[in-house]
């Protein structure tokens, strides 16, 4: 039997970062800055999200100070 392809049907993703507070997309909560698994588990258990990657992202300030943040890519 083939393996089901984990992606397939995916239409909608949703990137979220650990340094920025957002509104859920589909209900419109109020979803808190650096709260990563609970706006995860919020978009998994009230909407069927997948998590789809979870890793690291390197950015800089406008001052030119390197800093890292966590990011989850999600979708349905």
């Amino acid at each position: 039997m083939p393996a089901e392809n984990y992606y397939q049907g995916i239409k909608h993703i949703v990137t979220i970062s650990t340094d920025e507070s957002l509104i859920c997309e589909e209900c419109k909560t109020s979803l808190t800055k650096n709260d990563l698994s609970g706006i995860v588990n919020h978009y998994i258990e009230q909407h069927k999200y997948k998590i789809l990657h979870i890793g690291q992202q390197t950015d800089k300030t406008g001052d030119g100070e390197i800093f890292h943040l966590t990011v989850a890519v999600i979708g349905k």
